[in-house]
């Protein structure tokens, strides 16, 4: 069995490494992605409902976090 290995398996293993090789490295490189001037923040926090009472409490994280990005020159809500 082994040396039905080193007869086909090997070469075989060879030749797949060099043409996956070249076909790797004739692709083109992707284009650099457009870089938005303002990033939009979503938040999922009820204000209405049984859940209301917690809302004030959840949205602190994300007012916060706005109000740092702010303060570090982000642009203005």
């Amino acid at each position: 069995m082994w040396k039905t290995v080193r007869t086909y398996g090997i070469p075989l293993l060879v030749c797949a490494v060099i043409i996956s090789t070249f076909i790797g490295g004739c692709a083109e490189p992707a284009p650099a992605p457009d870089i938005p001037k303002e990033i939009l923040i979503g938040d999922t926090v009820s204000y209405t409902g049984p859940y209301a009472v917690f809302g004030g409490v959840s949205s602190f994280g994300t007012e916060a976090a706005v109000e740092d990005i702010n303060k570090q020159g982000g642009n203005p809500r």
